[in-house]
C-alpha cells in the first residue's frame, strides 16, 4: 500500500484518495467509490469476481496476523 500527502492507495483500483475518502481495513486502504461498487455489485456480474480475488488479499493478511503470536 500506497501511502503519500496525498492520500493512500486503495487496494482495489489503485488510485491515489484523499484522507477522510475511504477507510482502512487491516493494513490496507479501500476508497469509497471501490466499497460502494462492491457493496451493489450482484454475484451474477462479472465484476463480481474480480472484486473477490482482490479482497482475497485482505482475508490472506488476516490469516497471517492471527498466526503471528
Amino acid at each position: 500500500m500506497m501511502e503519500s500527502d496525498m492520500g493512500k492507495e486503495c487496494v482495489i483500483c489503485g488510485r491515489m484518495v484523499a484522507q477522510g475518502r475511504g477507510f482502512q481495513l487491516l493494513h490496507h486502504f479501500l476508497c469509497n467509490d471501490c466499497e460502494r461498487k462492491i457493496v451493489h455489485t450482484d454475484v451474477a456480474d462479472e465484476r463480481y469476481q474480480y472484486y473477490v480475488e482482490k479482497l482475497a488479499v485482505l482475508w490472506r493478511d488476516l490469516s497471517m496476523e492471527r498466526m503471528v503470536p
